[in-house]
């Protein structure tokens, strides 16, 4: 019924400076024949509604298009409605941040920050280590966790299981003794 994908149909993705532009993309399947499509735009209790104009067509829907500048800082939430044959379809978020038509789902949310917030760390490089995937030393057995599935140091990490959802339950046994035979090339970064 409906396309929209955080991902792919948001730009910039993620959180955004403020004064930036974020532009929206949202499908409507044709035989929905939409009059409206509204995106609505909540920051606590203040709630703004803005139409979308349909900018083109391809593969059976038609597709919505909103240019938005990100005024002020903050958090932001924010979700669809679209008018079709008297009736208003809500569309919220799936987990996958994919569009559902439904009452009460969850919205997508928008972080909009500060140009002038001071990063201390502006100009440094960070390393952040996956301590399960990194490197693996001593004792190649390793406890999995209740529900959760052994890998192969050389195999794929799996993004999604068979039903479509990220659950992270595939580990690799990397452990403290791998990150600590690796300090000297770490310190060499």
């Amino acid at each position: 019924m409906f396309r929209f994908n955080s991902r792919r149909d948001k730009h910039p993705f993620g959180a955004v400076r403020q004064g930036e532009t974020i532009s929206l993309t949202f499908g409507v399947r044709d035989d929905l024949a939409a009059t409206a499509v509204r995106l609505f735009v909540r920051k606590g209790e203040d709630v703004k509604s803005f139409a979308m104009l349909l900018a083109y067509r391809e593969e059976g829907y038609s597709y919505y298009k909103l240019d938005l500048k990100a005024e002020e800082t903050g958090v932001y939430f924010y979700r669809f409605e679209v008018d079709s044959y008297g009736f208003t379809h809500y569309v919220g978020r799936l987990p996958d941040g994919t569009a559902q038509n439904g009452d009460f789902l969850p919205e997508w949310q928008q972080t909009v920050y500060d140009t002038a917030a001071e990063r201390p760390w502006g100009g440094d490089v960070v390393y952040h280590i996956f301590v399960d995937r990194f490197c693996r030393k001593g004792d190649p057995d390793f406890q999995v966790p209740p529900g959760g599935t052994a890998k192969a140091w050389d195999e794929d990490v799996g993004l999604c299981d068979a039903d479509g959802t990220y659950h992270a339950r595939d580990f690799f046994g990397g452990n403290l003794q791998g990150i600590l035979s690796k300090l000297d090339y770490l310190s060499g970064l």
